[in-house]
């Protein structure tokens, strides 16, 4: 499905979810529809200005990777934080009450976060977000010194077997990890009605 066409029918779907707020604001699966469908929605919002940060870098249009760069990161980092507005999609949390279960492998809880870094689906912000900017800046550069072609592997060792890759997994998936959120959980629906600004 084209990003053009699937963004506006997500984003409609969303609003026509946000209707429901005043019968449903207090119930979490409610609420957990809205986190999915508008991660759904960011994530092809950032895909969408990947394609185009592409482009330019096939156009050595530096001021315009520059412009979709920022802007396919500003959706994961509103990702980030609609995630982090409850414990389900919380990794943390979701290891705690695993290990509360009588007999569970010491090493489960380094397998739960490989799986879920691989697949991006829990709040993953110490790994994610860093492996990103790192890609985006490095494509930069390799603009910069004139290159003007990358091939599928080389994007695959940037992002996941490159040596400032592998540090960051590494470290990742070591832990200790920090606590989700600092403070006060941010509220569901109003980040929701926020990420509806991005496009």
């Amino acid at each position: 499905m084209r990003s053009e066409t699937t963004i506006p029918v997500l984003k409609a779907a969303i609003q026509q979810a946000l209707k429901a707020e005043p019968q449903l604001r207090n119930s979490q699966l409610w609420k957990n529809d809205l986190i999915d469908m508008t991660r759904t929605y960011l994530g092809i919002v950032s895909d969408l200005h990947v394609l185009k940060m592409h482009d330019a870098f096939k156009a050595q249009d530096e001021a315009l990777f520059d412009r979709e760069a920022e802007a396919a990161l500003e959706p994961v980092e509103m990702l980030v934080k609609v995630l982090a507005t409850h414990d389900d999609y919380s990794l943390r949390e979701q290891i705690k009450q695993v290990m509360k279960v009588p007999g569970t492998n010491s090493g489960t809880p380094e397998m739960i976060r490989q799986n879920c870094f691989v697949f991006g689906f829990y709040n993953s912000r110490d790994a994610n977000l860093p492996i990103m900017r790192h890609a985006n800046d490095t494509q930069r550069q390799w603009m910069k010194e004139g290159k003007l072609k990358i091939r599928f592997h080389e994007i695959q060792n940037l992002i996941w077997h490159g040596n400032d890759a592998k540090a960051f997994i590494q470290k990742w998936m070591e832990g200790p990890m920090a606590s989700d959120v600092v403070g006060t959980r941010a509220d569901t629906v109003m980040l929701v009605k926020e990420t509806l600004e991005f496009h």
